[in-house]
């Protein structure tokens, strides 16, 4: 099985989920900025990549099922 075989109704519940923890990772790195961790942080930079290996999982998963787009 891969993602082409998702069915549409488990595609959406897969991007509604993704939707979720995408926003709070957005809304924990708006709170870490706000409370200006620094740069070299862990946490900060692990955070962040987090959100950003998120925002991938969840374009991908909007794409999912969709040949040729």
């Amino acid at each position: 099985m891969d993602s082409s075989q998702l069915k549409p109704e488990q595609l959406a519940r897969l991007r509604a989920d993704l939707e979720h923890q995408l926003g709070y990772l957005n809304k924990l790195c708006a709170r870490m900025q706000m409370l200006r961790f620094p740069d070299d942080d862990p946490v900060w930079r692990e955070a962040q990549t987090a959100r950003s290996r998120m925002q991938a999982l969840y374009d991908a998963a909007r794409f999912a099922g969709r040949a040729g787009v």
